[in-house]
């Protein structure tokens, strides 16, 4: 059963009709069907397009863009077509042009969605490896959620796993993983560091007081991690299992994930102060481009709370 106040109700899905973006509008369409959500495929046509596009056809960019429109928008409603017949899924379609961060942003602000899904790699992979990929450079920009799909979709999520801060962020992002994985087993992992443990070792102190200082940070780590879980609204009974590990948090994360074979990780966008929200979003941006596995941004600044 789902939360009704987390569950995303329009979702919008940037294409640029490549693998990746095929493998995140099959998914967007999935989450579509299961979550009743109203769906956007949209494409935007880059402006560098339209000056190529013009000096080929030897036309002015006014006409180009009626040109690119026009084909894009085609292609585009085949897509939707082609969801409607294998998953019973209406979807509008939208084609726009300009830059395209920014048009993908102003899409989701006139569509009003709280959801965005972008594959993690578009048709450029070249562009994408100098400049950033659409989806960071969006996940940087846009305040709302955001779904970077990585993976086949092969159904609904299964194994979920969601680092936790103790954060209002990492909250919503645990609230809104549930909601998006109704019949998952969700992780809530916190990974939690021994700060003087190294400064204790360099000092010479047992080894046996240093095992004791670190299992009673676990063991404080482990309660606030219940506390946490219980004060958390809309999680449903059973399904979300506690796990506390020591280390550093990117590091920690993917080979936690590798290990439960995750097919998510759901991240609160921000942290709890400029400096860990600096950190946290160093952490979002790795477990985006190393994550083996589709990777949520919760924003909480979007949702109805």
């Amino acid at each position: 059963m789902t939360d009704a106040t987390f569950t995303p109700r329009r979702i919008l899905v940037a294409t640029d009709f490549s693998d990746g973006a095929a493998q995140a509008m099959e998914r967007a369409a999935t989450l579509s069907r299961a979550l009743d959500a109203a769906l956007l495929l949209l494409h935007v046509v880059p402006q560098n397009a339209l000056v190529d596009l013009a000096r080929m056809l030897h036309e002015v960019i006014d006409e180009a863009k009626s040109h690119a429109e026009k084909a894009a928008l085609h292609d585009l409603r085949t897509l939707a077509t082609g969801l409607a017949h294998r998953l019973s899924v209406t979807a509008g379609t939208r084609v726009t042009c300009g830059p395209v961060v920014a048009s993908i942003i102003d899409a989701a602000n006139r569509f009003d969605a709280d959801l965005l899904v972008l594959g993690a790699r578009g048709a450029n992979p070249v562009r994408d490896f100098l400049l950033g990929s659409n989806a960071e450079r969006t996940l940087r920009k846009a305040e709302r959620s955001l779904l970077i799909v990585r993976q086949a979709t092969r159904g609904g999520y299964r194994q979920v796993l969601v680092p936790v801060d103790f954060s209002a962020h990492a909250r919503h992002a645990l609230q809104l993983a549930c909601a998006m994985a109704p019949d998952a087993v969700i992780t809530a992992l916190h990974v939690f560091d021994a700060p003087l443990e190294a400064r204790l070792e360099y000092a010479g102190v047992p080894e046996a007081d240093i095992t004791a200082y670190r299992e009673r940070g676990r063991r404080e780590a482990e309660a606030r991690l219940h506390e946490f879980l219980v004060e958390t609204p809309g999680l449903p009974a059973g399904r979300v299992v506690p796990q506390v590990e020591i280390g550093y948090p990117a590091g920690v994360i993917l080979d936690t994930a590798r290990r439960l074979g995750a097919d998510l990780v759901a991240l609160g966008k921000h942290g709890r102060s400029p400096v860990e929200e600096w950190v946290l979003g160093s952490v979002t941006i790795h477990t985006i481009n190393n994550a083996p596995c589709d990777v949520l941004a919760a924003d909480r600044r979007g949702a109805t709370e």
